[in-house]
């Protein structure tokens, strides 16, 4: 799971947005009368089908879908970038994850801000109109300074590894190098990689595992912790392969985005929907 943000026109948003919330609020109060404090698993397939019914009856009496959704004047876009058509990021479509590569993460830690600086995301409103202008102007910022600090750490990245809290308290872990290689045999054990299983880098109560794609060290640095405050923590500096290539290409498609939206005659139609 992660960030996803996503690009549509409305004909008339403020219409739509009326329109669904009256919906919202309708459907919640069937669901209300038929469940009558009960759970949703307790409810009969004929109580289920019957608040579905009168759910669909009352969207559809306000110009919606089945679902409450405003697809007659509402258009989703997504398009492939065309400067990286392959790229995960689309005119339309960007994506972080909430893991140590999620483009959030890694330009926390480059640049100090993120998506959400760069887009100027303010307040808790999932759906809201950006200033291209200045989106397009923050991106180019970014750009610039991912190539920047990418020169400057010679494309390396940052694992942060707390030691006061990384085992659960029902386990010290080893006590010594050779515990330590049985730990990580085990893990080795379980993983096939001629299975091609769908992750090999993962964390769990033993530890950070990279069977897939080996860790790079460039350099071990003894600090201390955000996260545990008084708790000693060990940085590991290794190479990401491209550097920041993916990063920098990502937000080459931010500004290939803003020119999209810029380029239309009803520019002011265009909302970004923010879902985390």
């Amino acid at each position: 799971m992660g960030l996803d943000v996503y690009l549509y026109r409305y004909e008339d948003y403020e219409d739509t947005k009326k329109r669904q919330e009256e919906y919202e609020t309708a459907s919640r109060l069937i669901w209300d009368e038929i469940e009558k404090g009960r759970k949703y698993e307790e409810l009969t397939q004929v109580e289920k089908d019957d608040a579905h019914r009168k759910s669909v009856v009352t969207a559809h009496s306000l110009g919606l879908d089945d679902w409450g959704s405003d697809e007659k004047y509402t258009e989703k876009i997504e398009k492939n970038s065309e400067k990286y058509p392959e790229h995960m990021f689309k005119i339309g479509y960007l994506r972080s994850s909430y893991n140590d590569g999620g483009i959030n993460s890694v330009l926390d830690q480059l640049i100090g801000y993120n998506l959400y600086g760069i887009f100027e995301k303010e307040g808790d409103e999932s759906t809201f109109r950006p200033n291209w202008e200045q989106v397009k102007k923050n991106a180019k910022k970014a750009l610039k300074d991912i190539k920047k600090c990418s020169v400057e750490t010679g494309g390396t990245k940052v694992l942060k590894v707390d030691l006061g809290s990384f085992f659960p308290s029902s386990s010290k872990g080893p006590k010594n190098s050779k515990e330590a290689l049985n730990v990580y045999a085990k893990e080795w054990k379980n993983y096939n990689k001629d299975k091609k299983p769908s992750f090999g880098s993962y964390g769990n109560a033993a530890g950070e595992f990279y069977l897939d794609d080996p860790l790079k060290l460039r350099g071990i640095i003894k600090g201390t912790s955000e996260m545990f405050p008084g708790k000693d923590c060990v940085y590991l500096i290794f190479d990401i392969d491209e550097g920041y290539k993916w990063y920098a290409e990502a937000m080459e498609i931010v500004i290939e985005m803003c020119d999209y939206v810029l380029a239309q005659k009803d520019k002011e139609k265009f909302y970004l929907h923010w879902s985390a």
